[in-house]
């Protein structure tokens, strides 16, 4: 008598595999979406810049007056 095959594979008894492909796994927010939400965890115009790989200005520019109210 041979043993059956689902013997061979225990690890996958009872187990769901879900496939999601790359461009799935990740939706791209508005860049002024990230912005907001970086500045609103307490991230600084420049570590923001950084991270998002944009100028400070162009952050500055998100913000609008949130920047200049940040200054002073």
């Amino acid at each position: 008598m041979q043993p059956k095959a689902a013997a061979a594979s225990p690890a996958n008894a009872g187990e769901d595999t879900v496939k999601i492909s790359a461009a799935a796994q990740e939706v791209p927010q508005p860049m002024s979406v990230q912005v907001r939400a970086l500045h609103n965890q307490g991230q600084s115009i420049p570590q923001i810049a950084t991270k998002l790989a944009i100028s400070p200005s162009s952050v500055q520019s998100y913000l609008g007056t949130l920047a200049a109210t940040a200054k002073g």
